[in-house]
């Protein structure tokens, strides 16, 4: 009776946080414009060094750490181009489509309905001295575009002489293995995350964020995501700006997979074509084929034209791993708390007189 009753609603209130934040219910509570204020670089140039084309979970952490180990600074993966570039860039376009009504503009795709013209659209319609431009103002160093790859053509070519580092060594069929495997990884710690973490995606709390983070959090979050820096973590970030990442974090990042940023390759051939492409885009003397069974530090400092080169030898294979601090999660973790209770009473006052119409329907039924 009880006991049933009380793991039923909890079953609800989990399935609703995970139906807002695929959905994003909520997205239109959390207008937040923050964006890189970086100086524009003048002549349409983007001042990006160092592009890193492979598959996402394939290798694309380990060169960015190992570009970061050869000086190259402010290294970004393909999420944290998606949260500081694509979603700025994707709003302001579909902000003028709309007359500038926050409320009128289209909904993304989600994992139930996805909406591939979305991106293209919005790529489509934005330029290269408009992609450089943004580009510029975050200041990234280096990129790897695993995860964005229907952009990495657009941003290749707003990069002139931009080197390109391919990862392809690997077969597709064993790419699709190593991913797969990366996904079930992910997936168990992800799932009861997003609930333990969620609690401000049950209802519009995440309107609030701004709020919080200018009265109690010194504007901290808002000056970290202006500056473009991608020196992320939980723990060493501003707390107001892992509150901040954890309310956008299916809008800005995980969004663009079912809107058509990130692809699918169907077969090895769509595959060595898209590889391809992103070599032609540029001169040929500035695309490196690494491959970390063979290649050492020295070669991609050749590469690069760093010398004295800083490091020596060959590659590890995980440079690019970082353990997680799972205790500096427990603040946040106690802090969910009680908003889970809050969700869960107002939740409940709100739902109480349709619950109490079902169970009279079902009375009635009975009697």
């Amino acid at each position: 009776g009880l006991g049933m009753g009380f793991i039923g609603k909890a079953l609800m209130y989990c399935s609703w946080i995970w139906l807002a934040e695929i959905l994003g219910i909520w997205t239109r509570f959390t207008r937040v414009d923050w964006q890189c204020e970086g100086p524009v670089l003048p002549g349409n140039q983007s001042g990006l060094k160092v592009v890193v084309a492979a598959l996402p979970d394939l290798g694309s952490s380990d060169m960015l750490a190992v570009l970061k180990q050869l000086g190259i600074d402010n290294t970004y993966t393909s999420d944290d181009f998606r949260f500081f570039l694509w979603h700025p860039i994707a709003t302001r376009y579909w902000l003028r489509r709309v007359g500038g009504d926050w409320h009128d503009l289209p909904y993304p795709g989600n994992p139930i309905k996805r909406d591939a013209d979305y991106a293209f659209e919005v790529l489509k319609r934005t330029p290269d001295h408009v992609m450089a431009a943004n580009i510029s103002r975050c200041r990234p160093g280096a990129l790897a575009m695993d995860g964005v790859a229907m952009a990495a053509h657009r941003i290749v070519r707003a990069s002139p002489g931009v080197k390109i580092i391919r990862m392809r060594w690997r077969s597709l069929e064993r790419s699709v293995k190593l991913q797969k495997r990366a996904f079930y990884d992910k997936m168990t710690w992800f799932l009861p995350f997003s609930i333990i973490f969620g609690a401000p995606s049950a209802l519009p709390w995440g309107a609030l964020v701004p709020v919080v983070d200018k009265h109690l959090g010194g504007g901290a979050a808002e000056q970290f995501v202006k500056s473009g820096s991608a020196d992320f973590g939980v723990g060493k970030e501003p707390w107001t700006l892992t509150l901040f990442r954890g309310a956008t974090y299916y809008s800005r990042v995980m969004a663009p997979d079912y809107h058509g940023v990130a692809y699918d390759f169907a077969n090895h051939q769509l595959y060595v074509k898209y590889m391809d492409l992103i070599g032609n885009v540029t001169r040929e003397q500035d695309v490196f084929e690494i491959d970390f069974r063979i290649h050492t530090y020295e070669d991609v400092c050749k590469f690069l034209d760093v010398s004295p080169c800083p490091k020596s030898g060959k590659i590890p294979m995980g440079v690019g791993d970082v353990p997680t601090d799972w205790p500096a999660y427990v603040p946040f973790a106690l802090l969910m708390l009680p908003l889970h209770w809050l969700n869960w009473k107002i939740l409940g006052y709100l739902l109480a007189p349709m619950c109490s119409c079902c169970r009279k329907k079902a009375k009635d039924k009975v009697d």
